[in-house]
C-alpha cells in the first residue's frame, strides 16, 4: 500500500514533528498535508526520500525556522504553504533546492526582513504571499531573481517606503499588493517596466510620489492609491508610456482635478476621486481620454464645473457627482454627452437645473437628483427610464410638464411637499410609467385624478401620508396595477368597493393604519384578481373586529395581521378562517399582547 499512496492528510492533530521514518516508504507520494498540528521544529532531511512530493502544506503550526536542509529532498515541490507559523526570518538559500517551486505562501508569520538572497534561484516562482508579517526592510534587488513572478502580496506589513527600483523589470507581474503598510513615499523608478499589472497601495500614508516613479508601465490594469495622504501627484510621476486602465484615488486630500496628472492616461477607463476635497473641475481636465467610461467625483466639495468639460469623453457612461456642494446646473454645464447612461447628482444643494441643461444627454437611462432643494422640473432627457426626485421641495407638478416623447418607467417623488396639489394632467404623456412613488408628501386623499392617465402603472406607493378615508373607487381605474402600498397613513374608514377599478391588484399593503372595521364588500371589485394571484394581504391594526367576508378570505393564501392584535380579534379571525371553504390559509399573528404569539397553518 505504501508504494501506491499518492495523497496523505494528517490535519488538525497533535503532531510535534513530522515522522521521518514513517514517511520514508511513501516514495510515490504527491501531496502531504500536515496543517493544523503542533509542529515546532523541522529536522535535517525532514522529508528524506519524498522526491515526488509536489504539494506540501505545513500551515497553522508553530515552525520558527526553515533552512535548505529541511526541504532538500523535495526537488519536485511546486506548492508550499507555511503560513500561520512563527517564522522570523528567511535564511539564505532556504529554498535553493526547490527550483521548480511555483507557489510559496508565508503569510501570517513574523518575518521582518527580505533581501537579495531571500529568493535566489527561484526562477519559476509565480505566486509569493508574504502578507501579515512584520516586514519593514525590503532590500534592493530582493525580487530581481524572480523572473516569472506573477503575484507578490506584501499587504499588512511595516514597509515605510517603496525604494528606488524595488520592483524593477518584473515583466510578468500581474498583482503587486502593498496595501495597509506604513508607506509614506514612492521613490523614482520604484515601478519600472511593468505591464498589464494591478498595483495596490491603498490604505497607506503616502504623501509623496517622486517624478519618474512609474516608468514604462504600459497598461497598468489597476492602480489603487486610495486612502492615503496625497495632495498632489507630479505631472512627471507617469512618463509618456505609462497609464492605468483603472485609477483609484479616493479618500485623499486633493482639492482640484489639476493636481491629478491625466494627460498621458490615454487608456484610462475608470477614474475614482471620491472622498477628497475637490472644489472645481476646470477646463481641459480630461484631455483625449477617449476610453474613459466611469467617473466618480462623489463626496467632494464641488461647487463649480467648467462648461462642457465632459464633452471630450466620447465613451462616458457613468458620472457620479453626488454628495457635493453644487447649487445650480447651467444650460451648458454638461453639453452633449451622447453615451452617458447614468448621472447621479443626489445629495447636493441644487436649487435650479436649467430647463434645457440635460436635453443633450441623449442616452441617459438613470437620472438621480434626490436630496436637493429643487422645486421646478427640467426637461427630461428623451431616453431616461428611471428618475429619482425624492427628498426635494416640489410643491406641485403642473399639467403638461412632461415631454410627449419620453421613456420613463419609474418616477420617485417621495419626501416632497406635494400635498393634494396633484391634478388631472400632472402626469400627462407618461404613457410608459410603471412605478410611481408618492410616499411622504402630505396627501390627505388618494390622487385618483392625477393617475387616471397612467394606463401602464403597475406599482403605486403612497405610504407615509395623511390619508384617512378610502371611498368607493378611491383610486379610479388603473387597469394593470399590481401593487398598492397604503401603509403608515391614518386610514380609519374603508368604504364598500374602495378598490374598484384596480382589476389586476395582487399585493395590497395597509400596515400601521387606524382601521378597526372593514365592511363586507370592501374588496368586492378586486376579488377576481385576488382569487388567482394574491401574494400577501397585510393589515396592521390595533383591534380588528371584522376582517371581511369569508368568500374573499377563502381566496387569500397568506394573511399577515400584525401590531397589537388582542384576544377578541384573534377569536374573530379564527372564526372567519373556520368558515372559509378552502381552509388553505397561512395565518400569521404577531406582536400582540396575549398569550399566543404565532398561529400558522390553520
Amino acid at each position: 500500500m505504501s508504494g501506491k499512496l499518492l495523497k496523505l492528510h494528517i490535519v488538525n492533530g497533535h503532531l510535534n514533528t513530522p515522522p521521518i521514518e514513517a514517511l520514508q516508504p511513501l516514495r510515490k507520494l504527491k501531496t502531504l498535508d500536515l496543517h493544523g498540528n503542533r509542529i515546532k521544529e523541522l529536522k535535517r532531511n525532514q522529508f528524506k526520500g519524498l522526491r515526488d512530493v509536489e504539494i506540501l502544506d505545513l500551515s497553522f503550526n508553530m515552525i520558527p525556522k526553515i533552512d535548505s536542509s529541511h526541504l532538500a529532498d523535495l526537488t519536485k515541490m511546486s506548492w508550499l504553504n507555511v503560513s500561520h507559523n512563527s517564522l522570523k526570518e528567511l535564511t539564505r538559500g532556504a529554498f535553493a533546492r526547490n527550483t521548480v517551486l511555483r507557489v510559496l505562501n508565508m503569510s501570517f508569520n513574523q518575518i521582518k526582513k527580505l533581501d537579495s538572497n531571500s529568493f535566489r534561484g527561484m526562477r519559476f516562482l509565480r505566486r509569493l504571499f508574504l502578507s501579515d508579517n512584520l516586514i519593514g526592510d525590503v532590500g534592493r534587488g530582493t525580487f530581481g531573481s524572480l523572473q516569472r513572478i506573477g503575484t507578490i502580496d506584501l499587504a499588512r506589513n511595516l514597509i515605510k517606503k517603496v525604494d528606488y527600483q524595488m520592483f524593477f523589470q518584473l515583466n510578468f507581474i500581474e498583482l503587486l499588493d502593498l496595501s495597509e503598510n506604513q508607506i509614506t513615499e514612492v521613490q523614482k523608478l520604484a515601478f519600472k517596466d511593468l505591464y498589464l499589472s494591478t498595483i495596490n497601495m491603498a490604505k497607506n500614508q503616502i504623501s509623496t510620489i517622486e517624478s519618474g516613479a512609474f516608468e514604462n508601465c504600459a497598461n497598468v490594469t489597476k492602480l489603487d492609491l486610495s486612502e492615503n495622504q496625497l495632495r498632489d501627484i507630479p505631472k512627471r510621476a507617469f512618463d509618456e508610456t505609462t497609464y492605468a486602465t483603472e485609477l483609484q484615488l479616493a479618500h485623499n486630500f486633493f482639492t482640484s482635478m489639476e493636481q491629478i496628472p491625466l494627460h498621458n492616461m490615454t487608456g484610462l477607463k475608470i477614474l475614482n476621486v471620491s472622498h477628497n476635497q475637490i472644489e472645481t473641475v476646470p477646463k481641459k481636465t480630461f484631455p483625449k481620454l477617449y476610453e474613459l467610461h466611469t467617473i466618480d467625483l462623489s463626496y467632494n466639495n464641488l461647487s463649480d464645473i467648467f462648461n462642457s468639460v465632459f464633452t471630450t469623453l466620447f465613451s462616458l457612461r457613468t458620472l457620479d457627482l453626488s454628495h457635493n456642494s453644487l447649487e445650480a446646473i447651467k444650460p451648458s454645464t454638461f453639453g452633449p454627452l451622447p453615451t452617458l447612461l447614468r448621472l447621479d447628482m443626489s445629495f447636493n444643494r441644487l436649487e435650479t437645473i436649467a430647463k434645457s441643461a440635460l436635453t443633450r444627454l441623449a442616452s441617459t437611462r438613470e437620472l438621480i437628483v434626490s436630496h436637493n432643494k429643487l422645486s421646478a422640473l427640467f426637461i427630461l432627457p428623451i431616453s431616461t427610464s428611471h428618475l429619482d426626485l425624492s427628498h426635494n421641495e416640489f410643491e406641485t407638478i403642473p399639467p403638461k410638464l412632461w415631454p410627449s416623447m419620453n421613456s420613463l418607467l419609474s418616477l420617485d417623488l417621495s419626501f416632497n411637499r406635494l400635498g393634494d396639489s396633484l391634478e388631472h394632467g400632472s402626469f400627462t404623456n407618461l404613457l410608459t410609467l410603471q412605478k410611481l412613488n408618492l410616499s411622504y408628501n402630505g396627501l390627505t386623499r388618494p390622487p385618483w385624478t392625477s393617475i387616471s392617465e397612467l394606463t401602464a402603472l403597475q406599482y403605486l406607493y403612497v405610504q407615509g401620508n395623511n390619508l384617512t378615508t378610502l371611498r368607493r373607487n378611491a383610486f379610479g381605474k388603473v387597469p394593470v396595477m399590481f401593487e398598492l402600498d397604503l401603509s403608515n397613513n391614518a386610514i380609519n374608514n374603508v368604504s364598500t368597493r374602495a378598490f374598484e377599478g384596480l382589476l389586476q391588484l395582487i399585493h395590497l399593503k395597509m400596515n400601521n393604519n387606524n382601521i378597526s372595521v372593514i365592511p363586507n364588500g370592501a374588496f368586492q371589485a378586486v376579488k377576481g384578481s385576488l382569487q388567482d394571484s394574491v401574494i400577501a394581504f397585510s393589515i396592521a391594526i390595533q383591534t380588528l373586529h371584522i376582517l371581511c367576508n369569508s368568500a374573499l378570505l377563502s381566496r387569500i393564501y397568506l394573511l399577515n395581521c400584525s401590531s397589537g392584535l388582542r384576544a377578541p380579534a384573534i377569536n374573530a379571525l379564527l372564526a372567519q378562517v373556520n368558515e372559509a371553504a378552502a381552509n388553505r390559509i397561512i395565518l400569521n399573528i404577531v406582536r400582540f399582547k396575549g398569550r399566543v404569539r404565532i398561529i400558522r397553518d390553520l
